[in-house]
């Protein structure tokens, strides 16, 4: 049996259709991560392989929209599956935490319980890192 050149024109658009949707099915989205309590915060730093202490936290309001200041800040949670855009114009609180045999600290916000932003930085030499600990340019 042959297929002329017009079966192709519908069958092909189907299959594209069918290999994206297969694809976006695939897709591991990020549950989110509950972070109400110190003991959650340390367990996730301990999960991914910092130990630290807490040393500070503050209230903040997440920008509604990120200007330059965030845009860097906003681009890193999103490669991070982290839901920061979910939480954008809320109330959230940074913690603060100093990691044990580095010169490294921890910044986890979180907001409604929810670990929506986290980066770990060097304020010495300038580097940021995401939370697997690779290096964040951009």
């Amino acid at each position: 049996m042959k297929y002329d050149w017009k079966c192709w024109l519908v069958l092909i658009p189907v299959i594209i259709c069918a290999v994206i949707i297969i694809t976006d099915k695939n897709k591991t989205e990020q549950l989110p991560i509950s972070m109400a309590t110190e003991s959650e915060r340390e367990n996730y730093l301990l999960s991914i392989g910092w130990e630290g202490k807490q040393i500070d936290s503050q209230k903040v309001i997440i920008p509604e929209t990120p200007d330059d200041t965030y845009q860097l800040y906003f681009s890193m949670q999103k490669q991070q599956s982290l839901p920061l855009s979910d939480y954008m114009g809320n109330d959230a609180t940074i913690y603060t935490y100093q990691l044990k045999n580095s010169d490294f600290y921890a910044e986890l916000l979180i907001s409604e319980g929810v670990l929506v932003g986290v980066q770990f930085y060097d304020p010495l030499q300038g580097i940021t890192l995401d939370k697997d600990g690779k290096p964040f340019n951009g």
